[in-house]
């Protein structure tokens, strides 16, 4: 008996798509965008990417930012007052101002 030609249909492919993967379809932003975004110093901004009090994605040696990762976090983590919490806050306690603050 000949052998029998395996034939396979042709399935579409998905992407594999990791856990951790940055979604490209948008603009990703620099410290000077977040810094003018949120009004305060570039040097801030530095600071509380380095300290892991803003969410980050790095390339290199350059810091980026996701805008929907940034306002969802600053929307978890900081009041509308203006008064920071959670890991905004130094310390993590929600009355102790940031380092460098009017009220500090």
């Amino acid at each position: 008996m000949p052998a029998r030609a395996h034939t396979c249909a042709a399935l579409p492919l998905q992407p594999h798509v990791h856990p951790d993967a940055v979604d490209l379809s948008h603009r990703l932003l620099t410290p000077k965008d977040v810094a003018d975004l949120l009004s305060i110093p570039l040097s801030t901004v530095y600071e509380l990417a380095r300290d892991g009090r803003l969410p980050t994605i790095r390339i290199g040696r350059a810091v980026r930012f996701d805008q929907r990762d940034l306002e969802t976090h600053l929307a978890h983590h900081c009041r509308r007052s203006g008064t920071p919490r959670g890991p905004l806050s130094r310390n993590g306690h929600s009355d102790t101002p940031l380092r460098n603050s009017p009220d500090a």
